[in-house]
């Protein structure tokens, strides 16, 4: 109850602030902070190496605790890795739009990193059941993310406030884990490493790999929206998703931690039964799922404006294109966790390389043929609402397998 509370409460303080900053930031502003988080969505997966996941199945805290420091010393080479490989992108002549933002490629390796560091303590902290500070983690990050963005924004409006405030509130949200955490964690031994890397190879060599190409599948419709139309229209995607995000924050993330956990444990006791709790929990996220649809069809065009302020006409008719795929990911994103758990790779893999090719055929023809900015949108919310259906699907099977869960077991 304390998770989805001050998950919560996070979501509605963003949502509080949002018209606010709406009316102090530009589109622009707005478009940049898209472009950063969007890049370091590709990169946080890589550079916690999906161990995140696996810190739930070892019964040995010592384990554990050797899993979380792997990740983390992975996850400073490789933001420091994508610092990098921008900065020569962007010496080549490539990617003028994102080059343009001062400090682009230093940004995405700072939050990379405080993102990885994030997700790697609170399933830390799901493991050990700490669900308060799991829960204040999401309050402290809205509250100081909201509160420099506007203090930054009051001072010197640019998208250095949005996306510097984003910063603070990340690493805010780490502090009620790392006091929570800081007498759990143990020593461990480059043995300790070695047999575990053995054991759980399939989270780097295959979930690494997948949850790239999921995240890319998932944040390829912003970038090209920023490279191929302007950093303006980035930035009315932006709102536009930030608001249909609400429910899929507030209700999706805390309930996908929990599925995860509840996974983890049945898989973990070898005890318990998966096949009626999924489709209990699918069938209450696809109720919210078409309140959620049902009222920004009725509500964003003549509310939206009102509620953002002059200029932002564009992120309702977007809002309505992208309802689809809110609805979809609000559905399985939960449910696709026990993919994970049971070690189901190959599929998760397959999924993904599905999303990254439909949406790859989106932005061909787009270009192709000059679609314009609202067409585009349907297409993309179309074509990943399909890979979250057919990911439904997958996962159903996927739990009433019972030698995919023994398998696991013995794992």
């Amino acid at each position: 109850m304390s998770l989805v509370l001050g998950t919560a409460i996070g979501q509605l303080l963003t949502l509080a602030v949002t018209p606010f900053l709406a009316r102090i930031y530009s589109d622009e502003d707005f478009g940049f902070l898209s472009l950063v988080i969007s890049v370091v969505s590709i990169a946080a997966p890589a550079a916690a190496l999906r161990l995140d996941s696996a810190l739930m199945l070892p019964k040995d805290n010592r384990d554990a605790s050797a899993l979380f420091g792997v990740g983390m010393i992975s996850a400073v080479v490789v933001s420091a890795a994508s610092a990098g490989v921008l900065q020569i992108v962007f010496a080549c002549g490539l990617l003028s739009n994102m080059a343009a933002l001062p400090w682009f490629s230093l940004w995405v390796a700072l939050i990379t990193f405080l993102t990885a560091a994030f997700t790697l303590l609170g399933q830390y902290a799901l493991r050990g059941h700490r669900y308060g500070a799991v829960a204040r983690r999401s309050v402290y990050q809205s509250v100081l993310a909201a509160a420099s963005q506007l203090g930054w924004g009051l001072a010197a409006p640019s998208a250095t406030g949005l996306i510097g405030g984003y910063a603070i509130g990340r690493a805010a949200g780490i502090v009620p884990l790392v006091l929570a955490l800081r007498t759990q964690l143990e020593r461990f031994s480059s043995m300790d490493v070695r047999r575990l890397i053995t054991k759980y190879w399939r989270f780097p060599a295959l979930f690494t790999p997948s949850a790239i190409l999921n995240s890319a599948g998932l944040v390829i419709p912003v970038l090209f929206v920023g490279l191929w139309f302007s950093v303006g229209d980035a930035g009315q995607w932006a709102l536009a998703d930030r608001i249909l995000a609400a429910p899929l924050v507030l209700v999706a993330t805390a309930v996908g931690q929990v599925v995860e956990a509840h996974v983890s444990e049945v898989v973990r006791e070898g005890k318990g039964s998966l096949t009626r709790y999924f489709l209990s929990v699918s069938a209450v996220l696809a109720v919210i799922a078409g309140i959620v649809v049902f009222v920004v069809v009725l509500c964003a065009p003549p509310f939206l404006p009102i509620l953002l302020g002059p200029g932002w006409g564009t992120a309702a008719q977007l809002m309505i294109a992208m309802s689809p795929i809110a609805a979809t990911r609000l559905i399985v994103s939960p449910m696709s966790k026990v993919l994970v758990v049971l070690q189901r790779g190959g599929w998760t893999l397959g999924l993904d390389i599905l999303r990254v090719v439909l949406v790859g055929a989106v932005v061909l023809a787009a270009i192709g043929l000059s679609l314009d900015l609202i067409l585009t949108a349907w297409l993309f919310s179309v074509s990943l609402s399909i890979v979250y259906l057919v990911t439904w699907v997958i996962a159903w099977v996927a739990v009433r397998r019972g030698p995919g869960l023994e398998r696991a077991r013995a794992l």
